[in-house]
């Protein structure tokens, strides 16, 4: 990178300045960006990049510079002001030009790398090549697609089964801001999900409910798809009694919105919901989705995601190791089974390279108990 983006804009930026924030919404970063008439070209990178700097540098441009400088001292020796700018919507103008857009766009692109290697940095690489994701990413595109007739969806599956770790990939792809994650909180009060969900676009938690909610409603539009883990802490199985305004918010939402909302369970809570007590309340919501025949229940592994699993891990005897993930892939939890054990095993191996005896002696070894290749017989 060589040409300067400063000397492009149509926007002049100060030297010296330190320890700016960028405050504001989304939706305010966007009204701005219209008001400016920013090319539609600048427009996604500069979302991502507002999003970014709120999500992993405290709404800090400082802390987004530095990162820059980490990646590339001579292309990003001071980006404070420049970043600080583009997060609030005031540096991309109509007049802005070819070689500073470009120049941008190169920037976020690098940012957006560094930011994936960062959330996966000490975690199992994800395995797309797994029939649960393929499954998961082809049922929230085609509820998100514009003009699709059922915009809400349902995610299906025990605990362990891969749905959480495949919302996150998900939204790890989709990196502009137009897909965003938040837990059903516990406990469950609809004050406290509009605080979690009004995060999620830096809407301040200080303001209270009734303007969170004015909020949440200018920085939703039909293009953002908004993602809730874990609905079943909806649901107190002692009382039977389902925290209903949560849901009946989400709807509203959506009518007034557009929006895509994706929803993720457990098969207990679907059976409260559609059989149980409760289904009166939940009949409308159920057609949102298309029907019970309608939400996508994840599958267990078969050989082809074993294969796969082994191909990541690169097991040397893959033959062998075949029938080990088999039988883990028929306890509770599979997944999570799965990786867990083959990440101790992974350690076991060490430089060695993994082989199936490795992935039985940690099937075999309490965890209270070390494991190291002396201790193989």
């Amino acid at each position: 990178m060589t040409t300067s983006p400063e000397n492009e804009s149509a926007v002049n930026l100060d030297d010296g300045s330190s320890h700016l924030t960028a405050k504001g919404t989304l939706a305010h970063l966007e009204a701005q960006m219209v008001k400016n008439e920013a090319p539609e070209a600048v427009k996604e990178g500069s979302v991502w990049l507002h999003q970014f700097m709120h999500r992993c540098c405290s709404g800090s441009p400082a802390l987004v510079a530095s990162i820059l400088k980490k990646i590339s001292a001579q292309d990003y020796p001071n980006k404070e002001q420049y970043i600080y700018q583009i997060a609030r919507g005031i540096y991309f103008k109509k007049a802005a030009g070819r070689q500073a857009i470009e120049t941008f766009k190169e920037m976020i692109d690098r940012l957006i790398q560094w930011d994936r290697i960062e959330q996966t940095r000490g975690r199992v690489p994800f395995n797309e090549n797994l029939r649960s994701w393929v499954l998961l990413r082809d049922y929230i595109d085609s509820r998100r697609a514009l003009g699709a007739v059922c915009k809400f969806g349902a995610i299906c599956a025990e605990t362990g089964m891969g749905k959480t770790e495949g919302t996150k990939h998900y939204q790890l792809l989709n990196t502009h801001a137009l897909t965003v994650r938040t837990e059903m909180p516990m406990p469950c009060t609809l004050a406290r999900f509009v605080t979690y969900l009004g995060c999620c676009y830096n809407i301040p938690t200080s303001l209270s409910t009734s303007e969170r909610l004015m909020a949440i409603d200018e920085n939703v539009t039909e293009a953002r798809t908004i993602i809730v883990e874990n609905c079943q802490k909806a649901f107190n199985p002692k009382s039977g009694h389902i925290y209903l305004p949560i849901f009946y918010y989400l709807q509203e939402l959506q009518d007034n919105r557009g929006c895509t909302v994706i929803l993720t369970w457990t098969p207990q809570f679907e059976g409260e919901i559609i059989g149980g007590k409760h289904n009166k309340y939940f009949e409308q919501f159920i057609s949102r989705i298309g029907g019970a025949d309608e939400v996508l229940q994840l599958p267990r592994p078969n050989k082809a995601d074993l294969r796969a699993i082994i191909e990541q891990f690169e097991i040397a005897d893959s033959a062998a190791a075949l029938p080990l993930l088999a039988e883990w892939s028929r306890q509770p939890g599979p997944y999570r089974l799965i990786f867990h054990r083959l990440q101790r095993a992974k350690m076991l191996a060490g430089k060695s390279g993994l082989r199936a005896s490795h992935l039985e002696r940690v099937a075999s070894t309490p965890v209270n108990q070390a494991l190291s290749e002396e201790d193989e017989s």
